[in-house]
């Protein structure tokens, strides 16, 4: 057997089968008699440049002793130059090439008394050497790319079917996407479309991760949560006024992280780390140094109160706040509560969840939530999204669902249209949405709550894209009245079918995620690439925030503000049901209120930003 674990993607195996030799040799995975009986590698391989581990596995029929013909830039792992009987893995530790030639070793093993025998022989290339990232782009980016891409035969033809493999992995891609102008949906204007300066970004995205670590989009499976190590909080930079001294602004933290034990919450500001103030020219090594800690890292943060029409920060007593790393989940439920009034005459109940992306390892959570307002006869519900770039379908589907109520059971909450060859294949008729492959609203979570909302407002803003859009579109589709109050939306109607390598290619693990579907409602509508225009406009994308929960704020002239899209939302239900109550509250505008904050950006919003869009769907989500 020559191929003991051949390289799977998405569980494709290529494996392959020789027959024995008589020479005393291994040739091309044949076996002979010198005790071993099975390899997983090929008599001469080639791999990357970059620094490494190379596995082979073997399979002999004595114990056995492993050598290499040299050890200038290689080593046997640990553990791994000697074994029993039966079946055992050999471990080549590479460093980096950084010559601009290749390099070989020879890996060989003796077993029992048997003389040495050729296992196979390694060809390190420089990591300077043209086709360095050919095998992954030939063998994984493009092949899921012909296959799979919404406009795959658009690509095929523009580049002829023969692909430059000789870039660099994230290149190749770049270069196949931008060979093409009819993928106009396949990305979105960062910062927003109305920008000065803007730059396009696609959705479509591949990363590389060491073996042993973690995919940049780790939630395409159904696997159990997944501890994140760090502060716990999201912080965004901002400036209040012209002294050149910054603020962040901490927009959210999560629960039962070490911000969060700390004391630490939304709507903070943070004036000082360790005791220095934070500058234009220290901040990025500030947010860097916040975000990518070392686990045991401590911090001190000094919350700030500020002053806008002195334009100064205060610091109050007791304002310093230590804060060491450590290990937490982090939830997207990051808040919610049931709004309820101590004027007997106003009966609304209003159901309010703050639910940061789509992931389905904290649907348990997204449960409680609900299983607080079913227990509190919630009778409307806001659900904020602002922050909400996506994620898993089938967590959007439950969410839907249980906001849906029972009325929706059986209905079509969103049809999958891929390009015509797999619609062909698949036999739907690409003409027809109704023929498309449908996803069903989850009956048995709209049932188990049975909700029966009398307003849906979602809170929606340019950040509000994929599996946040799917629920909005799949409400219009089922003729659920929604309010949505904001912003336009991202616009992403299209979506992924994650692709993981689960065998290292050129020592790496690579995680893919291009367009591969389009999204249509149960009605057929799919026409919000543009975003979704807001019902009620409300623009606080420049105001600092509030806590959680905050609606309101009192003028220094009187006059009561809203502090927060909530307050919006609020006032608009109350208006509709509690006419007279409402009658009192003279709400104005605060688009003006700060005229001098300033948000900045920062390397870690330009990641988020780039990796929040990315939606997916597992298999067996479909």
């Amino acid at each position: 057997m020559k191929k003991l674990f051949g390289i799977l993607l998405c569980g494709l195996a290529l494996t392959a089968f020789t027959a024995c030799g008589d020479d005393g040799t291994v040739n091309n995975g044949e076996i002979n008699n010198k005790g071993l009986i099975e390899k997983s590698c090929d008599d001469f391989e080639e791999i990357s440049g970059e620094q490494q581990e190379f596995k082979v596995t073997i399979k002999t029929d004595g114990e056995w002793k492993a050598r290499l013909s040299q050890t200038k830039f290689v080593s046997l792992k640990e553990g791994s130059a000697s074994g029993a009987e039966g079946e055992s893995e050999i471990v080549m530790v590479f460093t980096e090439n950084g010559s601009d030639a290749a390099r070989s070793v020879t890996l060989s093993v003796t077993v029992g008394n048997n003389k040495s025998v050729t296992v196979c022989r390694v060809t390190q290339r420089s990591i300077f050497a043209k086709g360095t990232d050919a095998q992954v782009n030939r063998e994984f980016t493009w092949r899921w790319m012909n296959q799979n891409y919404l406009w795959n035969e658009d690509l095929r033809a523009a580049v002829n079917s023969a692909p430059d493999y000789d870039k660099p992995y994230d290149e190749f891609l770049d270069y196949l996407l931008k060979s093409i102008n009819t993928n106009t949906m396949d990305g979105y204007w960062y910062p927003s479309r109305t920008a000065t300066k803007k730059e396009w970004v696609y959705y479509s995205n591949i990363s590389r991760y060491a073996v042993g670590g973690s995919a940049s989009v780790s939630s395409v499976t159904r696997a159990g949560k997944t501890q994140e190590m760090g502060f716990g909080a999201e912080i965004e930079p901002m400036m209040f006024d012209y002294s050149g001294n910054l603020y962040f602004s901490v927009l959210w933290v999560y629960p039962g992280s070490p911000a969060a034990q700390a004391g630490l919450k939304r709507g903070d500001f943070i004036g000082k780390i360790n005791g220095s103030l934070i500058t234009e020219r220290n901040y990025e090594q500030l947010l860097i140094a916040f975000y990518y800690p070392n686990n045991g890292t401590k911090m001190t943060f000094s919350l700030c109160s500020y002053d806008f029409d002195k334009g100064a920060a205060s610091y109050p007593e007791g304002s310093d706040k230590e804060v060491t790393t450590g290990y937490y989940f982090p939830t997207p439920v990051v808040y919610y509560r049931v709004f309820e009034s101590s004027d007997a005459s106003i009966k609304n109940k209003i159901a309010y969840l703050v639910y940061t992306s789509f992931d389905n390892a904290y649907d348990d959570d997204l449960r409680k939530a609900f299983y607080l307002f079913k227990e509190k006869n919630a009778t409307d519900i806001i659900l904020d999204l602002r922050y909400n770039g996506g994620g898993a379908v089938v967590s959007s589907q439950l969410l839907t669902s249980v906001i849906a109520g029972p009325s929706c059971a059986d209905q079509v909450f969103m049809y999958y249209r891929y390009n015509d060859e797999r619609m062909k294949s698949g036999g739907w008729d690409k003409n027809d949405y109704k023929s498309y492959n449908a996803l069903k609203f989850d009956g048995g979570a709209a049932n188990s709550y049975g909700f029966n909302f009398d307003n849906i407002y979602i809170i929606g803003t340019y950040d509000t894209a994929s599996a946040s859009e799917l629920v909005i579109n799949a409400l219009h589709g089922i003729d659920r009245k929604i309010t949505h109050v904001g912003l336009e939306t991202n616009g992403k109607n299209v979506g992924m079918e994650v692709i993981t390598t689960t065998q290292p290619l050129n020592g790496y693990m690579y995680s893919f995620a291009p367009i591969s579907f389009q999204s249509y409602n149960a009605k057929g509508e799919s026409d919000y690439d543009d975003g979704f225009v807001p019902d009620i406009k409300a623009d606080f994308s420049n105001i600092v925030p509030h806590d959680w929960g905050v609606a309101y704020q009192n003028g220094d002239d009187g006059k009561i503000y809203y502090a927060d899209y909530i307050g919006v939302c609020l006032d608009a239900i109350l208006s509709a049901s509690n006419p007279e109550a409402a009658k009192g509250r003279k709400v104005v505008g605060a688009s003006g209120a700060y005229s001098n904050v300033r948000k900045l950006q920062s390397p870690r919003s330009v990641i988020r930003h780039r990796n929040m869009y990315v939606d997916y769907v597992a298999p067996e989500d479909k």
